[in-house]
């Protein structure tokens, strides 16, 4: 079973409703959907009804949800870092062989198989900014193992072994002496600089395993105006990231407009 985990932080709503329609790229598809959210139901179905999506395949978790069986006390100094412990959360809380961890502000554009050889295929990127090594270092501290590869697994899109989690759970509790969510916040204040990546901890810890293999995807040019985006030949690109405005925090008629330019690349 493969149980997706994806979040809608106020203001993504209408890239989220992009990014979901394109899970015909996904292979193979999840089995379930959890969408961890702020936003009520009756405004999820008004925006995914103007992309064609059905709500009612979807499992909706209030972003409080998580804080009925974990302290995430430590976790709250930003929402950065508490989007973070729902994800690894949910891999903890709920039963499923295989979890997807899915941001929603970064959109599959052509075929992404989790699975080759019946091994975990990771997407990986080029390295292109300085916090990548301060996630890579605090990876080390807290579990005490180094980047097998020279690229960055903050990729926004990871399938993750539910026995892996286990057992990277039990690494984390063992060498730090205290329960995991305690461990990784006490290794570095969460009020300094953004140090903790989910993904390069999970990515990290695998690669130290075996039955993995890895894919380099297309960096993405930097997008500043409409121009930036209508120029790119996106048939050439394997996703499309919405950092930055005018892709970050669109509005409806913005995101129909965007989806409609992709389709119209055939992908």
């Amino acid at each position: 079973m493969l149980t997706r985990v994806l979040l809608i932080g106020t203001g993504r709503i209408n890239e989220a409703a992009i990014t979901l329609s394109f899970d015909h790229n996904l292979n193979p598809r999840p089995d379930l959907t959890y969408i961890i959210t702020p936003y009520p139901r009756r405004i999820i179905d008004e925006v995914f009804d103007q992309f064609g999506l059905n709500s009612d395949n979807y499992c909706f978790l209030d972003d409080t949800y998580f804080k009925q069986y974990y302290n995430l006390s430590k976790w709250e100094a930003g929402h950065w870092y508490l989007q973070q412990a729902f994800k690894l959360c949910a891999i903890d809380h709920f039963d499923s062989d295989y979890f997807l961890i899915q941001d929603c502000d970064q959109t599959p554009l052509k075929p992404f198989d989790f699975f080759v050889d019946n091994k975990i295929n990771l997407k990986v990127e080029v390295l292109w900014n300085p916090y990548q090594q301060i996630y890579s270092d605090m990876v080390e501290k807290l579990i005490g193992m180094r980047a097998t590869i020279n690229y960055s697994l903050v990729n926004e899109l990871m399938p993750v072994a539910k026995q892996d989690w286990i057992n990277l759970k039990t690494l984390i509790e063992q060498r730090n002496n205290k329960p995991w969510l305690d461990a990784i916040p006490d290794i570095r204040n969460f009020s300094e600089e953004k140090w903790f990546s989910e993904f390069e901890l999970l990515g990290t810890y695998k690669t130290h395993q075996d039955n993995w293999t890895y894919y380099v995807a297309v960096p993405q040019a930097a997008i500043n105006t409409w121009e930036d985006f209508y120029s790119i030949d996106w048939s050439k690109q394997d996703t499309i990231k919405y950092l930055t405005q005018p892709l970050k925090f669109m509005k409806l008629t913005e995101a129909q407009n965007v989806i409609k330019h992709l389709k119209s690349f055939d992908i």
